[in-house]
């Protein structure tokens, strides 16, 4: 016997003890009718709160209405998602055609370069390159602050 037969033995035979065998199938039937009672109010709540919100919420489920919300969520964030992820593909085509762009020049540069020191004179007749003067402030006395 499973779990659930073993729970219903129990609650059989603790119905017996405490009620008698003669009062048992009547308590049972007013059980039943307070459980089928409670399952109409239930689905007469959900009927009103469906048509008191209106269109838009005939999927509203009373059990479960974080997941309600949450569909309704997505459902507007869905085109912004869409075209955000369009933007971020079309921005990094941008971007790859913008490095393209750079290592093209980067290139050209460097063979310019590689171009000049190839012209440049060498070995002890070159002429020196002239360096900008180091220029200080005016002086600092530690004293005077």
């Amino acid at each position: 016997m499973n779990l659930f037969s073993w729970e219903t033995l129990v609650l059989v035979i603790l119905g017996i003890l405490l009620f008698g065998p003669d009062k048992l199938p009547g308590l049972a039937r007013k059980a039943a009718r307070v459980i089928n009672y409670l399952r109409n109010i239930a689905n007469n709540a959900q009927q009103h709160i469906q048509t008191e919100l209106g269109p838009g919420f005939e999927d509203f489920d009373i059990r479960d209405p974080k997941g309600f919300i949450r569909r309704k969520i997505d459902e507007q964030l869905d085109p912004i998602t869409a075209d955000v992820k369009g933007e971020i593909s079309a921005t990094k085509a941008t971007f790859s055609d913008t490095t393209a762009d750079f290592e093209s020049v980067r290139d050209e540069l460097r063979s310019a370069g590689d171009g000049l020191r190839d012209d440049a004179p060498s070995g002890n007749g070159s002429r020196p390159v002239a360096k900008a003067p180091v220029r200080s402030g005016a002086p600092f006395d530690p004293d005077a602050t």
